[in-house]
């Protein structure tokens, strides 16, 4: 797998992990809010839940554009300890925030550059409001994790019985 579709590819993963972070449940359960999240970390969540929760990619690369720009992405090429040639996204002087949010928005930009959108799904389970990317082969994925499975499929398995 090349370097940057592995960058690409764990950016959208982090917007996921960061948009599930403001989920009111996981798995079943209720989560009451971090209370330690600073304002730029809750409003970076917040804004990737509307983008993952878009039913148009319209809608989603406009939510896109609009963090890459308030986080003022600036591609640059630099060259690593080693000689190596490697991309930067963000601004060399960007904070933690910002790094998360063009890393997470430029993940989510190449799942539309791939028209891959329908691989972010919402699980399908009562009471868990998680998005997970569908890594399977034929995109039919419906939960965000075996423990939603269960918990459905045994409530199915009661009500047949």
């Amino acid at each position: 797998m090349n370097m940057l579709t592995a960058y690409f590819d764990e950016g959208a993963q982090v917007a996921v992990e960061l948009a599930n972070a403001r989920s009111p449940f996981r798995r079943g359960v209720a989560v009451e809010p971090d209370p330690t999240a600073s304002a730029p970390l809750w409003s970076l969540q917040t804004a990737l839940r509307a983008i993952l929760d878009a039913d148009e990619p319209v809608a989603a690369a406009t939510g896109i554009n609009a963090l890459l720009h308030a986080a003022a992405a600036a591609p640059m090429l630099e060259a690593d300890p080693e000689g190596r040639w490697r991309l930067h996204l963000h601004s060399p002087h960007a904070d933690e925030i910002s790094r998360m949010a063009v890393k997470a928005a430029t993940g989510l930009a190449t799942l539309l550059d791939d028209d891959a959108w329908h691989t972010v799904k919402s699980c399908a389970a009562e009471r868990c409001g998680d998005f997970f990317l569908d890594r399977s082969r034929n995109a039919s994925g419906r939960y965000c994790s075996r423990t939603c499975a269960n918990r459905v499929n045994a409530r199915l398995h009661r009500r047949r019985h």
